[in-house]
């Protein structure tokens, strides 16, 4: 089965849209990367399919297969902390959307530049 992804990244100050931010998204291991994008004029990507669970395995309360696959997102645009998005869930035939905002870089900042942003999984 696939799901959908979608990201649109913003600007934290103006909340405008930012473009030709750099995405990768990989599992949640970070050792496979599924895709790299690129946005577009309106800080959006292109939809990305991704492999899930089949989706039966959410028909049974007693069923412990996963419903949704798990991967990361990480955003990185010049003049901009970096920002990397783990747990991101995606289920079969539904399309998700994760929205980035995008913090810019104090001038002349040397400093470890990524934030992390870590998902809980859902209690499903």
């Amino acid at each position: 089965m696939q799901g959908r992804l979608i990201v649109f990244t913003y600007t934290t100050k103006a909340v405008l849209p930012l473009e030709n931010t750099d995405i990768y998204i990989t599992n949640v291991e970070k050792t496979e990367l599924l895709k790299k994008l690129t946005t577009d004029s309106n800080g959006k990507t292109e939809v990305v399919s991704i492999d899930t669970p089949d989706i039966s395995n959410s028909l049974s309360p007693e069923n412990e297969l996963p419903v949704f696959k798990s991967v990361s997102v990480f955003a990185k645009k010049d003049g901009y902390f970096n920002l990397l998005v783990n747990g991101v869930q995606i289920f079969p035939d539904r399309t998700s959307i994760q929205n980035i905002m995008m913090v810019p870089l104090p001038d002349n900042y040397t400093g470890d530049n990524t934030e992390v942003v870590e998902i809980p999984p859902q209690n499903l």
